[in-house]
């Protein structure tokens, strides 16, 4: 059951990465990804320091918080299992200053 419910997942969010990355990231600067999205950049900021290692960003989607994370000077890892979702992680990053400094890989967390 699990195992189908991880699957139906991926194929989602591969079918519709651009779409909820426009729609819940880019189109609505008040939805509560964004609120989220600032409360765990505070929390990093409040308890790592940016020298300290590397993060690891499961289920990052469109990469969108990996990014600021290096520009407030954090490297790390973005881990997600729908790859259409890590294209557009990856090209942003292309795109950005530092964007180097984070990489994306396709990945199951309880793997």
């Amino acid at each position: 059951m699990a195992r189908e419910i991880k699957a139906a997942a991926a194929e989602y969010f591969d079918q519709n990465a651009k779409m909820y990355r426009d729609d819940y990231y880019l189109d609505r600067n008040e939805h509560p990804k964004w609120m989220r999205h600032k409360t765990i950049l505070n929390m990093i900021a409040e308890s790592v320091k940016p020298m300290d290692g590397k993060i690891l960003d499961i289920g990052c989607g469109p990469g969108l918080l990996a990014l600021d994370l290096v520009k407030a000077g954090y490297a790390g890892v973005g881990l997600d299992v729908a790859e259409q979702m890590l294209a557009l992680a990856r090209d942003k990053a292309a795109t950005s200053e530092n964007g180097d400094k984070w990489q994306f890989s396709t990945g199951d967390a309880e793997k």
